[in-house]
């Protein structure tokens, strides 16, 4: 059995498992395409071609909250991060050879540092949803910073779609998160449509050509744009090329005029990190490779902290999770670990049992055995328990409240069965023909359930999640 860390954030979902390179990063994109819902480098890469109907924010709110106009009614940014997970756990799973005789036995989820408590549990129960066997979970800065990290204080800064993420940490005989900041004024979507109009205004003013005249070519834009950005932050400047009709129309930029492009964004990401690397003794500063790679931000946050940064590998965060399995693993109980803390410099081979102890500190995740759950999970959505029954069953009245199930509904009855509050208690009223099972067990009549319980209906059925989302 092999352990898998998956690293959870909207810049790109990857997953890597030992003596395997890691997996394509997997953009947090989502496109509602009728009755489809693509998902990744799919939904990326026509995201200009109906724009109407692209979100990208699943990721960064990770709530159950309705999308909206123009979406359907019952879309939730939840169904989007179960898609979105489906999908890359599917591809990750289909590459692993079952003649080999190796399988998955642990998930490690390696997750940005400003998720809440309620978030987390969420996707818990999401990843769970999946089918994910999700043993640990780990702060992301504080996992890929161990090994980098060579002062009291680490400063860790990494670049997401929609927000920059600050993470102080304190080095003793442990690397500890102590603090997270956020400055949502400068993610890199909104760096990329700055500097995706900016491009574009170039075009016109020196080619008469206007990209954003054609989806087709606004499309190709900002397909180019990463690699145009990474050329522009390596070598200072480069020749941009548009093809439209069988002629091809070309501009130069720099570095400088990328930075000023981007100035606002920029500066607010100085001050965030000047503000707290002010507030202690100088620290060393870490960033990630997507952040540095950004023309003339990486100078500009070492001018501001007056140290040179280390730049982490693309992959630093899974790598250096699966190196620290044993210390990441599920301990014993009822509960998945969410780990702030990590001893430095131990073996990736050294048992959790022969390290340094280790406090971790982000608390933990209720796995739930014990407590009663507040809802219930169904393809990615959470429906809150009420005493109001919740109905679950294939042909629902049209006023009642309830969730309907599609899909492998053999042996599924019109009203199935009932979940309500009641007292303290929550329980669960069978009303089928063939049964309900929890965890495995038919149930006689009626029965209380916990967070963490499993409810099956149907043969082969159809699996639903207890939860606690405090």
């Amino acid at each position: 059995m092999t352990t898998v860390a998956v690293e959870l954030n909207d810049c790109g979902v990857v997953a890597a498992a030992a003596g395997r390179p890691p997996s394509s990063r997997s953009p947090g994109f989502a496109l509602v395409d009728g009755h489809r819902i693509l998902v990744g480098t799919d939904a990326l890469t026509r995201a200009r071609l109906k724009p109407r109907w692209v979100e990208t924010r699943f990721w960064d709110r990770l709530d159950t909250e309705p999308l909206g106009r123009p979406f359907p009614r019952e879309l939730r940014n939840a169904d989007l991060v179960h898609a979105h997970l489906t999908e890359v756990w599917s591809s990750f799973r289909s590459d692993f050879d079952p003649r080999s005789g190796t399988d998955i036995g642990d998930v490690l989820f390696v997750v940005p540092g400003f998720y809440s408590k309620r978030q987390l549990e969420l996707l818990l129960g999401v990843g769970r949803a999946c089918g994910m066997p999700i043993a640990g979970m780990m702060d992301s800065a504080v996992v890929a910073s161990l090994g980098a990290a060579d002062a009291e204080r680490t400063l860790h800064l990494d670049m997401l779609l929609h927000r920059v993420v600050l993470t102080e940490m304190r080095q003793t005989e442990t690397l500890a998160r102590q603090r997270v900041e956020s400055e949502k004024s400068a993610g890199l979507s909104r760096l990329t449509d700055l500097w995706a109009k900016w491009i574009a205004s170039r075009f016109v003013q020196q080619t008469r050509f206007d990209p954003f005249h054609h989806g087709e070519t606004e499309q190709d834009l900002y397909d180019r744009l990463p690699s145009w950005t990474e050329e522009v932050g390596r070598d200072g400047r480069a020749l941009l090329t548009l093809e439209h009709r069988g002629k091809v129309h070309s501009i130069e930029i720099s570095t400088l005029e990328m930075r000023n492009a981007a100035r606002d964004s920029y500066q607010a990401i100085s001050k965030l990190v000047r503000a707290v690397a002010d507030a202690g003794s100088r620290p060393s500063l870490v960033l990630t490779r997507a952040l540095s790679s950004l023309p003339g931000l990486q100078a500009e946050i070492e001018e501001a902290v007056g140290t040179e940064a280390v730049v982490l590998d693309p992959d630093a965060a899974v790598t250096g999770a699966l190196k620290q399995h044993l210390v990441l693993l599920q301990s014993e109980g009822h509960e998945v670990e969410f780990v702030t803390e990590l001893p430095i410099g131990q073996s990736p081979h050294q048992g959790v049992g022969e390290s340094k102890p280790v406090s971790k500190s982000g608390g933990s995740v209720s796995k739930g055995q014990g407590k009663t759950p507040s809802h219930l999970l169904y393809e990615g959505v959470a429906h809150p328990i009420e005493a109001d029954p919740l109905l679950l069953g294939i042909a629902l009245p049209t006023d009642a409240r309830g969730v309907q199930l599609v899909g492998e509904t053999a042996g599924i009855s019109r009203h199935h069965c009932s979940i309500r509050r009641q007292g303290d208690e929550v329980i669960v009223e069978d009303h089928s023909t063939y049964g309900s099972f929890l965890n495995g067990s038919r149930i006689e009549g009626w029965a209380p359930l916990a967070a963490g319980d499993r409810l099956r209906l149907g043969t082969p059925g159809i699996e639903l999640h207890l939860i606690a989302v405090e």
